[in-house]
């Protein structure tokens, strides 16, 4: 039989499977995601490459955040005893204590857990993506005062990627932010120290992350078996 002609013929649905299964084996296995934590934009935006900066200057003061923000499917805080709370857009001009103060990093409005809430800002915001898994994502964390240790975990689906941790964050350099070698497609702002209240500003993020070529190749022979078994019926048919 002459290569060309192998198509026009059809295939048992034993060895069918065998060559599909020998090539699933051969197909490379994904790696476990790296991550890698940046506690400046510069370094971050080296990384990242071409990013989307959402500033929340657009918002109303009070507005609470969920399906309305471009580029994600929702927004979801919780408090330090994991009790689900909104997340506001709030303003440094209108606080009953400064919070990114000076208008830093661009404007007076940024976002954080319900203010009146019982825990006053602290806790955590989940920011999941529309649109496909991304690869970077970062934003300016402030308070009045020095807020300690602070992390970034990103997850894919229900699953966690894992987290990376940066030190304390002091306006105008508190910056945090991440990439990973797998796409993600959530990600969970918390401070690492229990009761320190923050806000959270300039929300930055990559483009859509190309495939992984593991998951390229499957999406590839579900289109041959697809294809295969569409012939193999039109030729009993």
């Amino acid at each position: 039989m002459r290569p060309i002609e192998f198509l026009r013929h059809p295939i048992r649905s034993g060895a069918f499977r065998q060559v599909i299964v020998a090539a699933l084996i051969a197909a490379p296995v994904p790696l476990a995601a790296q991550l890698t934590g940046y506690d400046t934009r510069g370094a971050f935006l080296a990384a990242a490459g071409p990013t989307t900066v959402q500033t929340f200057e657009g918002f109303p003061v009070g507005t609470v955040l969920g399906d309305n923000l471009t580029d994600f499917s929702s927004v979801s805080g919780r408090d330090l005893g994991g009790i689900a709370r909104n997340v506001l857009v709030g303003s440094s001009s209108s606080l009953p204590f400064p919070m990114f103060s000076d208008a830093q990093p661009s404007g007076t409005h940024f976002v954080s857990v319900d203010m009146a809430s019982p825990s006053f800002a602290t806790g955590e915001i989940t920011f999941t993506f529309a649109g496909g898994p991304r690869f970077a994502a970062g934003a300016f964390i402030a308070d009045n005062s020095p807020i300690n240790g602070f992390g970034i975990e990103a997850f894919l689906g229900a699953t966690s990627l894992g987290s990376i941790f940066v030190g304390a964050r002091t306006l105008p350099n508190s910056f945090v932010g991440l990439t990973s070698t797998t796409g993600f497609t959530a990600i969970r702002f918390f401070a690492e120290t229990d009761g320190d209240s923050w806000g959270l500003d300039d929300l930055e993020y990559g483009a859509v992350a190309v495939p992984e070529p593991s998951s390229a190749i499957l999406l590839s022979l579900g289109a041959m078996v697809f294809a295969f078994g569409r012939r193999v019926r039109l030729r009993r048919s």
